[in-house]
């Protein structure tokens, strides 16, 4: 028996450009940036103070609350399993429960209902992890709704362990660009609800998109991210098992440092030419709203989506100097193509985790 098809029927997302998912686009496709030259870009919440421990659960709560609308949900259901990204948690010894982003009783905070939870860490890979995790309970009949959430803000821990590794500009990021410095900080919380399609129609939603396939991998402790033939292994792996010889956009990882944009794209780059692509865009929200770490996949399948539905290509926003490679082009304004029935999303992070998903119109 045939897999069932997955599909995206909600999304929730916050970032520096407010709340919402149209907002978010509209500035990305404008080319738009909300950073500044400082270490952070702060989303909207109760407070301007990064470690305010009431910041993180306002933004993922938000998110959730604009995912479930958009799917028709009024609450998680019943038989739901909510994928939490975020940083490891540690446990209180007291009462043994799990302190996080979340506080105390992570879920008990942000999500309502008798949804199972599900803790999952993978760095900045951490939420296209956590949509391959939804999708095994969806097609194991585990659950008939997978919502994968989380939020992250820039507390004191959090830059500085970006400092430690020289990976932060002392400028706004600007990924792909041949002067890239490094990247920028930024915050906010996403939602995405997936279902197997027959549940979808059977209630009467309307999937956004189709969850192709997800390939996740952890290369243990090397630097995959910064190796071209890691990179490009992954991602032809992540289109032969949907069968996607050339994807139509490529929504890239690209966080504005040296290594990994020139990794990403040399490996990109290798696969266009093994696979005969066409001229293909690619484009990274970084430059735009910063980078969320282990959230970082939401702002990535948002745009994905995005682009799915109204065949636009957005620029990378703070573009001087674009690198390109063979028939990759990097926009550095919106390009309305002429047809998007797929989209790559590539997510890589620390620890040799890597993953990328393949996402086509229902």
């Amino acid at each position: 028996m045939a897999d069932p098809e997955l599909v995206v029927t909600g999304l929730g997302l916050v970032t520096t450009f407010g709340c919402g998912v149209q907002p978010f686009w509209t500035r990305l496709v404008e080319g738009a940036s909300g950073l500044t030259a400082a270490a952070v870009a702060p989303a909207p919440g109760p407070s301007d103070r990064p470690d305010d421990p009431g910041r993180q659960p306002w933004l993922v709560r938000r998110a959730l609350d604009e995912a479930l609308a958009d799917a028709g949900l009024p609450a998680p259901p019943a038989r739901a399993v909510v994928v939490l990204v975020g940083q490891t948690p540690a446990l209180d010894r007291t009462t043994g429960r799990r302190l996080s982003m979340l506080g105390a009783d992570p879920l008990a905070t942000a999500v309502r209902g008798d949804a199972e939870p599900v803790f999952l860490s993978h760095a900045c890979a951490s939420v296209l992890f956590g949509i391959a995790l939804g999708g095994h309970w969806l097609r194991a009949g585990l659950a008939d709704t997978a919502i994968v959430l989380g939020g992250w803000t820039a507390g004191e821990y959090g830059v500085a362990s970006m400092e430690v590794v020289k990976a932060l500009s002392p400028e706004v990021a600007r990924p792909f660009d041949a002067e890239r410095t490094g990247t920028t900080l930024g915050e906010g919380g996403g939602a995405l609800v997936l279902e197997r399609a027959t549940d979808a129609n059977r209630r009467g939603a309307t999937p956004r998109a189709v969850v192709a396939g997800v390939t996740c991998r952890v290369a243990g402790t090397e630097a995959a991210a910064s190796d071209p033939g890691a990179t490009s292994a992954v991602l032809t792996e992540a289109l032969r098992r949907t069968g996607v010889r050339c994807p139509d956009h490529v929504h890239a990882h690209a966080a504005g440092t040296r290594q990994g944009d020139e990794a990403e794209l040399a490996g990109l780059d290798r696969l266009a030419r093994d696979q005969a692509w066409p001229a293909t865009t690619v484009s990274s929200h970084k430059g735009a709203v910063g980078h969320l770490m282990h959230s970082a996949g939401f702002p990535a399948s948002v745009a994905a989506v995005r682009t799915l539905e109204t065949r636009t290509a957005p620029p990378t926003a703070g573009l001087r100097a674009p690198v390109e490679r063979g028939g990759l082009t990097v926009p550095t304004t919106a390009q309305r193509l002429s047809r998007v029935d797929s989209v790559l999303v590539n997510s890589f992070g620390f620890g040799g985790n890597t993953a990328a998903m393949v996402l086509r119109k229902p």
